[in-house]
């Protein structure tokens, strides 16, 4: 039996975010969704994730911004 992720994807563009998302989620895993560096360092402050799949350039916040705060 597999293991299964919670995984946090972070994306600003919509198309990209729903093909990655769905990806993940029809192999079963958990998926949360982040349309910023902020946003997803809102919910990384909150809840806990296996693995956090992130784009570098976006508005309000960039990839490199969550990597300094998970690390």
């Amino acid at each position: 039996m597999r293991s299964k992720f919670r995984i946090l994807i972070v994306e600003d563009e919509p198309v990209i975010l729903s093909i990655v998302a769905d990806g993940f989620k029809s192999e079963g895993h958990m998926v949360v969704i982040a349309q910023s560096g902020n946003e997803a360092i809102a919910r990384l402050k909150k809840e806990k994730f296996d693995v956090v799949l992130s784009d570098l350039k976006m508005p309000n916040g960039t990839g490199l911004d969550v990597l300094s705060f998970v690390k």
